[in-house]
């Protein structure tokens, strides 16, 4: 795994600096899903229509859980996808998201955050 070097404060300033309302997370995470239905069409992996959005709330376990049939991450780029802070392939005014942060808000509201994900022709699940 490659060595990442951050200031004290970076985490703090990516997610509850910018993040202030825990509802936001729902929209991060359900607009990076949208980013990569769009994708999976554009890439004829999904018919129109076909794209989807789970969403299962367990109040027992205090979890929520958000999946998408979309295009997955390779394993070849799930570390450098998720773990690269504010560097995103996302085009302004193009895609939903843009800026590469989202995803690290949860970290200001959840106990544990967990990212997996299998990319289409590809058996293997990443977990970061």
């Amino acid at each position: 795994m490659r060595e990442y070097i951050f200031g004290a404060n970076i985490l703090e300033n990516l997610t509850t600096g910018m993040y202030q309302d825990s509802k936001v997370i729902y929209r991060e995470y359900i607009q990076n899903a949208c980013d990569q239905i769009d994708k999976a069409y554009n890439m004829g992996l999904l018919k129109l229509n076909e794209g989807r959005i789970d969403i299962w709330l367990d109040a027992e376990k205090r979890t929520v859980s958000i999946e998408d049939n979309a295009t997955g991450i390779s394993v070849a780029d799930f570390e450098r996808t998720l773990a690269d802070i504010a560097n995103s392939d996302k085009k302004l005014g193009e895609d939903k998201g843009f800026r590469g942060i989202g995803r690290l808000c949860g970290l200001a509201y959840c106990k544990e955050l967990i990212f997996t994900s299998t990319a289409a022709g590809e058996d293997v699940v990443s977990i970061m």
